[in-house]
């Protein structure tokens, strides 16, 4: 049953990212490799649990609004906050700024929070769909801008934020 419950969703999300493509583009992908590439970047289950037990995981946080509209992460940390300042990370999915998910990265995020007590950030930004270039861009300035401004809080050394991302991220 989850199989064929995971195997809908891709199936969707290929439809739905198709269907952006053609009001973007305003025509079909002219090959494969663009469908294929749609399939590397989907990762559904973004609520999914076993994390390791030393790990907090708090979904959808807010780490900023732009109209109305909230901005989101999935943020991962130690339960334990070293006594040093830590590095932090933020990541950007991929998915051509058309489609994609923050649980493209959970597991990297939740490997870094682990095993060296990172601040890691997996951030939600703004599709092309919804908005405009540089929208996306913009999403991604304002949750490094609100990482720095809460370094002190959070426990974080400014000078050791890292970002990264696969494809658009």
């Amino acid at each position: 049953m989850k199989t064929s419950i995971i195997a809908l969703l891709r199936l969707s999300l290929l439809f739905t990212a198709s269907f952006q493509y053609v009001l973007i583009f305003g025509q079909e992908p002219m090959d494969e490799a663009f469908q294929e590439s749609v399939k590397t970047e989907i990762h559904p289950d973004r609520y999914a649990e076993g994390y390791p037990p030393g790990i907090l995981v708090h979904h959808e946080f807010i780490y900023g609004v732009d109209n109305g509209r909230q901005l989101e992460a999935d943020i991962f940390t130690p339960m334990v906050i070293p006594d040093d300042p830590r590095p932090a990370i933020v990541f950007l999915h991929g998915g051509s700024w058309m489609f994609g998910s923050p649980s493209q990265f959970h597991t990297h995020a939740a490997y870094l929070a682990e095993k060296y007590g990172f601040f890691a950030m997996s951030v939600d930004y703004r599709l092309s769909i919804e908005a405009e270039f540089p929208a996306a861009l913009q999403d991604a300035k304002c949750a490094i801008r609100w990482l720095r401004s809460r370094a002190g809080d959070l426990n974080i050394d400014p000078d050791r934020i890292a970002v990264c991302g696969g494809s658009a991220g």
